[in-house]
């Protein structure tokens, strides 16, 4: 019997040799949703519900991607929105959350913008190959 780990492996394997996937991006497909639904402001809890998954593997997810574990209740407002708004820039985007949430500090502000930009970065290499894909057709 294959384990968690070794299907995986095996998967990445076949993306690689007949999709010409390579790993890495492999990777941040299959965990793109549980990145996202975090840089949206949801708790480990909420997205545990949402896509059916243990709450560990959430947070096991989110440390390994973000070296953060993950909200324990879901936010009253969308981080990745503001980043977004405020064009991926820090000022803008503390400025931003201080209107929004007075009771957030310096820290939980830059931890944030962090896991955003984390996020964007993730989103642009997996979104990078499929339009080199899409250009190849």
């Amino acid at each position: 019997m294959f384990s968690v780990n070794k299907n995986w492996e095996v998967i990445r394997l076949v993306n690689e040799k007949y999709l010409s996937i390579p790993p890495h991006v492999s990777d941040y497909i299959a965990i793109q949703d549980i990145l996202r639904l975090c840089t949206f402001g949801l708790s480990n809890k909420t997205i545990s519900e949402r896509l059916q998954m243990q709450v560990g593997y959430i947070q096991d997810t989110l440390k390994h991607y973000f070296e953060f574990e993950g909200w324990d209740e879901t936010l009253d407002f969308n981080p990745y929105f503001i980043y977004e708004r405020a064009t991926k820039k820090f000022n803008l985007y503390k400025n931003e959350i201080e209107t929004v949430s007075a009771t957030h500090n310096f820290d939980f502000i830059l931890a944030s913008f962090m896991i955003c930009r984390i996020y964007d970065e993730i989103e642009e290499t997996v979104n990078n190959y499929y339009n080199k894909e899409e250009g190849n057709d």
